[in-house]
């Protein structure tokens, strides 16, 4: 996986919340977008990476529009949209409860509680009732085929980097469902299973875009973010990407003011 954010100065963090975790020494508490958003996440279980912070950045809703976070973890993708977009709703549903518990932590200690839920729930066994009640959908699904790579021991781990109850298909089909009519999903994924992602997209999606995201120039990216329109009969078009890091290893003033600025990334609509 990529490497988590960096962290800024723990000093912005409130106090009350590094209290909370030197009494639960198997969390931390980190800083994502300069500072802006503290979480608190399990140590040894899955973890945000950078990941999170560009899938967010990525989507483009207006205030007062819906987005669902199908997978949202401890919360990390939705609380970022949110901060970025005042007056939109954000809800995340997640299957492991300890990990809703955590994330609506999070929403409360940030003072996002308004603007973001998150709730136990399969994305599988979401009710055709709440299909199309989405102006956008942003997951960053389980990135490993079953049976391949190495699983980790950790199962939170495994449940959220390899495919086990669903794979991409079901994914995919159950998050589209979500979304209204011209609703827009947002995918980041690896770049090796980019066939098998337009594949299953472009059975609901049209108008799909595909960013790469380049490590360095030259260098074969190891991520997409991929973005299509429910319902939309528009061809796939190949966007020219981003480069994360410069020769000297840190980041493009591009990539710097979306992880640490709070930047949005645009793709074309």
């Amino acid at each position: 996986m990529t490497p988590p954010v960096p962290l800024s100065d723990r000093s912005r963090i409130e106090s009350r919340a590094i209290d909370d975790v030197m009494r639960e020494p198997s969390f931390s508490v980190d800083e994502i977008l300069g500072g802006r958003l503290a979480l608190k996440q399990p140590r040894q279980g899955e973890r945000i990476s950078i990941d999170a912070v560009f899938a967010a950045a990525a989507v483009r809703a207006k205030p007062g529009e819906t987005v669902l976070d199908a997978g949202s973890g401890s919360g990390a993708i939705a609380l970022c949209v949110a901060h970025r977009i005042p007056g939109v709703k954000v809800t995340g549903i997640e299957v492991d409860r300890s990990l809703v518990d955590l994330a609506n932590d999070n929403a409360r200690e940030n003072g996002l509680s308004d603007a973001v839920s998150f709730a136990c729930a399969d994305i599988t066994a979401l009710t055709t009732d709440s299909g199309g009640a989405y102006d956008h959908v942003v997951t960053n699904p389980p990135f490993y085929r079953a049976g391949r790579g190495r699983v980790s021991p950790n199962p939170a781990k495994a449940q959220a980097h390899a495919e086990q109850r669903v794979g991409l298909s079901d994914w995919l089909a159950c998050s589209q469902r979500q979304l209204r009519s011209g609703g827009r999903i947002t995918v980041i994924f690896p770049a090796e299973r980019l066939d098998e992602l337009l594949h299953e997209l472009g059975r609901e999606a049209g108008n799909i875009c595909v960013l790469p995201l380049w490590p360095k120039t030259g260098k074969a990216a190891k991520r997409v973010i991929v973005q299509g329109t429910r319902g939309s009969n528009a061809p796939v078009r190949l966007l020219s990407g981003m480069v994360l890091h410069g020769d000297d290893g840190h980041y493009t003033p591009t990539a710097e003011m979306i992880l640490r600025g709070g930047d949005a990334l645009t793709l074309p609509r």
